[in-house]
């Protein structure tokens, strides 16, 4: 009974140090392991061999991240030559390795700019794939990072895209449109903060769906005006006025699009909110202003102290361990002593007329 305790902590142990090394076990595996008749076996003997196994273990993998990390680089460099000869060599074109493809790289990557001297320049790395068999509809894997930093998967190359000739090439490929990640965000919410208005008006006009524009949200409350407004997407926002959707609505976190604007210190799109947006305070307590305050955005703040109606004396909830703060408060607490001091000095637009 004892032996079979020291094993299992020396197990636990080994999970928690070197969580890459027993990767590779099944549940089941482990359950055998556990199981192993320790009156015939010395306890001695099977930690060791634990030991030198999780060792073999790592090796390998290391051996494999190594190859994998080459072969990334080749398709990042549009080495379509170097990409071949790996898949010659038995590699899996579909194959997953800490939750990626080679076609969620290609697609990520801007091969179009990254030409490689090995290939002609009319070659491109994601017509290659694609012509190989990649599957222009798989999905990311949810990976960690050690054993603790959780990555969530669910995403399609689309979803990753970061040029319009990639985007063109996975949807003459039938890459589908109407499918969501792990946290329920879509296509266009992936798109909606980096996406330029050409590709914007691609992917709008190939969707059969289109509630996927209006106010669908994902697993966190948010909305593609959230989105657009943190990237600072005016057309996308414009678009979404101009069809009557709701642009102000709040995510779990109280985060509305008017204060992704001010974290992201798009003044762009200050227009397109009410005055009433700037006062409203998230689960915080933070209105926008207090948002922009607290991230030193000094072009957002001094445009919303000029804006007639914005409340520059709101404070968060008191406490019992401290008093409420204004937006000065936060900025001198983040060092931004020069936005307090705007905050406070910036005349009001009442006050002047």
């Amino acid at each position: 009974m004892f032996g079979k305790r020291f094993f299992s902590l020396l197990l636990t142990g080994l999970i928690v140090v070197q969580p890459t090394a027993l990767q590779s076990f099944s549940v089941q595996e482990l359950k055998q392991i556990l199981n192993i008749d320790f009156n015939k076996y010395h306890i001695g003997g099977v930690c060791l061999f634990a030991l030198i196994l999780g060792v073999v273990v790592k090796g390998n993998r290391e051996k494999v991240d190594t190859q994998w990390k080459t072969i990334r680089e080749r398709v990042i460099a549009g080495d379509i030559q170097a990409v071949q000869k790996w898949l010659d060599d038995g590699g899996d074109i579909n194959g997953l390795h800490n939750g990626v493809a080679l076609l969620h790289i290609a697609a990520h990557a801007d091969i179009r700019t990254h030409a490689s001297t090995f290939v002609a320049s009319t070659q491109a790395m994601i017509p290659f794939l694609l012509l190989k068999g990649a599957d222009p509809d798989i999905r990311r894997e949810a990976s960690t990072w050690n054993g603790w930093w959780h990555n969530y998967g669910g995403q399609t190359p689309l979803m990753g895209a970061n040029s319009q000739p990639a985007i063109v090439d996975l949807l003459a490929s039938n890459a589908t449109l109407e499918v969501v990640d792990d946290q329920k965000r879509n296509v266009f919410m992936w798109h909606s903060k980096k996406a330029k208005p050409e590709t914007e008006m691609l992917l709008y006009s190939r969707s059969s769906t289109k509630q996927n524009w209006k106010n669908s949200t994902d697993r966190n409350g948010r909305t593609i005006a959230s989105y657009a407004a943190q990237g600072g997407r005016n057309t996308i926002l414009d678009r979404q006025v101009k069809r009557k959707y709701d642009i102000h609505r709040a995510d779990n976190q109280g985060l509305t699009p008017a204060m992704y604007a001010a974290i992201g210190n798009h003044t762009n799109l200050i227009g397109f909110f009410h005055v009433e947006q700037f006062n409203i305070q998230d689960k915080k307590g933070y209105s926008p202003l207090m948002h922009a305050a607290a991230n030193g955005n000094e072009d957002f703040v001094r445009a919303l102290c000029l804006a007639p109606g914005v409340d520059k004396e709101l404070t968060t909830p008191k406490r019992w361990y401290s008093k409420g703060k204004t937006a000065a408060d936060l900025a001198r607490k983040n060092d931004h002593a020069d936005i307090a001091l705007i905050i406070e000095t910036e005349p009001d637009v009442e006050a002047i007329g």
